[in-house]
This record gives C-alpha cells, sequence and structure tokens, in this order.
C-alpha cells in the first residue's frame, strides 16, 4: 500500500507544479501588460508628471495599505478561492475599463481608482498563491516547484509582459485591455485543475481579532534584528524605485518621443536583468557572500537586481 500511496502523492504534486507555474505565468503577463500600458493611457489623459505617477502608485498602494489585512485573509480562508475572487475583481475592473475607452468616456479618476482595485487584486493573487503553494506542492517536489513559479514570474511580469503589453497598446488600447482580461479568465479557469483542499483549519482555541494577528505579525518582525533591518532597507529602497518607475512613462513618451512598442521594449530590457540575477543569484552567493551580494546591489540599485517591491 506505501507505493501506490508514494506514487498519487508525486503525481498530485507534479500536476499541482504544473497548474501553478502556468497559472503563474498568464497572471504575471497580464499584470505586466497592465502596468505598462495603464501609465500610458494615463499620459493620453494629462500631461501632469504627478498625476500619471499617481496612476503606477494607485497599482502598488495597496501593497502598503492592505497587505498586512490580506495576510490574515490568507491564513483563515482558502487561498485558491481567493484566488478566484482576485481574478474576479480584475475582469470586472478590465470591463469598466473598456466600457469607458469604446464609449470615449474614460477619466483620470476612473483610470485611478481602477488601478487601485487592480492594486488590491494583486495583493491579494500573489499572498495566496504564495501561501498555497506548500499545500499543493509536496516536499519533495518544492523546492523545484518555487524554482519554477520564480522564474515563470519575473519572465512573465518583467521581461515578457512589457514588450508584449507594448506591442497589445501600439495595436490598439482596447485591444490590450481585452486580450489581458482573456487572461485572467484562462488563469481562472487553469485553478480547476489544482489538486486537494485548501482551506484553512480553525484554530478553535484562539480567538484572535485581526488587529491582533497583524499585532503578532509585527512584533514577530522587530524582534528579529535581521528581519528589522531588511524590513526598514527595503522600505526606503522601494520608495525610491517606485519613484522613478513612476515618472518613466511620461519621460518616455514626452522626453525620449518613444511609442508604446518603444517603450515596452524598454522595459523589457530592464526585465532581463531580473532574469539574469535569478539564474546567477545562487553562484554569485556562494563565491562572494550574501553580505557582499547584497552590498554590490545596493551600490548599483535597479528594481529588477533586487527583491520586488
Amino acid at each position: 500500500m506505501a507505493e501506490p500511496l508514494a506514487a498519487r502523492s508525486v503525481d498530485r504534486s507534479g500536476r499541482n507544479t504544473l497548474v501553478l507555474v502556468v497559472f503563474t505565468a498568464i497572471t504575471n503577463l497580464a499584470d505586466g501588460v497592465l502596468k505598462m500600458a495603464l501609465p500610458l493611457l494615463a499620459t493620453t489623459l494629462t500631461r501632469s508628471p504627478a498625476l500619471v505617477a499617481a496612476v503606477s502608485m494607485a497599482l502598488t498602494l495597496p501593497w502598503l495599505l492592505i497587505a498586512l489585512h490580506v495576510g490574515v485573509a490568507v491564513d483563515r480562508f482558502d487561498r485558491r478561492a481567493l484566488l478566484w475572487v482576485a481574478n474576479g475583481m480584475r475582469l470586472l475592473t478590465l470591463t469598466a475599463l473598456l466600457t469607458a475607452w469604446t464609449s470615449h468616456a474614460m477619466t483620470l479618476p476612473l483610470l485611478l481608482v481602477a488601478g487601485a482595485v487592480l492594486g488590491v487584486a494583486e495583493v491579494i493573487a500573489l499572498t495566496s498563491a504564495m501561501a498555497l503553494t506548500p499545500a499543493a506542492v509536496g516536499p519533495r517536489w518544492r523546492e523545484r516547484a518555487n524554482a519554477w513559479i520564480t522564474g515563470a514570474e519575473t519572465v512573465c511580469n518583467e521581461f515578457c509582459g512589457p514588450f508584449v503589453g507594448g506591442l497589445l497598446v501600439a495595436v490598439g488600447s482596447t485591444f490590450a485591455l481585452g486580450a489581458t482580461a482573456a487572461g485572467y479568465v484562462l488563469a481562472t479557469v487553469v485553478l480547476v485543475f489544482l489538486i486537494g483542499r485548501f482551506r484553512v483549519p480553525r484554530e478553535p482555541a484562539r480567538n484572535v481579532s485581526v488587529s491582533g494577528r497583524i499585532g503578532e505579525g509585527l512584533r514577530y518582525l522587530w524582534e528579529r534584528r535581521l528581519l528589522r533591518l531588511m524590513a526598514l532597507v527595503l522600505t526606503v529602497l522601494c520608495a525610491c524605485w517606485g519613484a522613478w518607475l513612476a515618472l518613466m512613462p511620461l519621460m518616455a513618451t514626452t522626453v525620449l518621443g518613444l511609442g508604446p512598442r518603444e517603450y515596452g521594449m524598454l522595459l523589457s530590457a530592464l526585465g532581463v536583468g531580473g532574469l539574469v540575477g535569478a539564474l546567477t543569484v545562487t553562484t554569485a552567493n556562494r563565491l562572494l557572500g550574501r553580505r557582499w551580494v547584497l552590498f554590490a546591489d545596493l551600490m548599483a540599485p535597479s528594481p529588477w537586481s533586487s527583491p520586488r517591491c
């Protein structure tokens, strides 16, 4: 009986790994397209650097405002169901944007609200997907699954996404938004093929509020010197990188005179750094040590050479 049980476990892990990698690739490709396309849409509505930057910030601000609350939700509810909720939010938002664009009713406030909702959906999706992996994949497959998922995220979000987004926007904004919505629909269907139960068992002995859970996590972080230092350093770096990326769309389209296709190629070229870093970080850590690798990264930072913000 032991061998059939082991075989079923291996088969389940292999299938779930494939499903998670495909889901990650599709959703991150769509996310990469949106992060390139929405600021470009903003440049058609305003020439104010601050307002264009606000659209980019709307996509990322939810990580600062609600990430801790989403983490508590992920610890309490079915992770796959949360992924479906996130993709539902994305589809409804894209439908609203498509309707507004085709009816010539697109406004900057609508774009800001849409960016915020899409940012919230991204927080829910990425947090749930990370938490779901240990439950979906057995220990023997887990390291391989994490490597493949991280690779799919880096390549699709940072390398392929901006390039594809530039091509789609060059064809037409309607086509770009519609193709992105189709990607999220496909990703939602892919999740059906996951095997297993992903609801977190409740702890009847502990009835801790959401704020209590967040407080526990923050105390755990603050009481550990290494984690506290990394959190503070990354906060400063992410603020700098976010400001730089937020100004890039207007700088590229006005000062450099780039079109959507060329701007997508520019972001894809930057994404090459993330791919090279993912492939060489293990060797660099072994040869130089993690401390010196991190120091070198701080001396020549870019959003694609360091942890994602």
